[in-house]
């Protein structure tokens, strides 16, 4: 069972991965932090992040949104549902987790731009 549960998280994280808009994901965010040096700077960076957040949000949302439909037609998936059911609560989870970890450092970063 543990060696279900650790696929599923990983899986999980591959779904992420691979699932993220491209234009999110597309600048080199090490860097850009690091070189970040004017309150404009942190701010854009901020921006990003909270973008981020509310992207993870919505497919929080329609993961709900799917998780509902699998529990009110079980009978109609079978056998499956009991599996939808799981991974889409692990997605949820991970959503919600991408979410707060990105609102976070987007507060770190309004938080440099206010001592700019």
């Amino acid at each position: 069972m543990k060696g279900k549960r650790f696929f599923l998280i990983c899986a999980t994280l591959a779904l992420i991965a691979v699932g993220s808009r491209g234009d999110l994901h597309a600048m080199d965010m090490n860097r850009a932090i690091r070189d970040a040096r004017s309150a404009a700077d942190y701010d854009a960076l901020a921006r990003y992040y909270e973008d981020a957040a509310a992207e993870m949000d919505a497919r929080v949302e329609e993961h709900e949104a799917l998780l509902q439909q699998y529990d009110a037609y079980a009978h109609r998936y079978g056998h499956q549902a009991s599996s939808l059911r799981m991974n889409c609560s692990a997605l949820i989870d991970a959503y919600r987790l991408a979410a707060d970890l990105n609102r976070n450092m987007a507060r770190s970063l309004r938080q440099l731009t206010a001592t700019q």
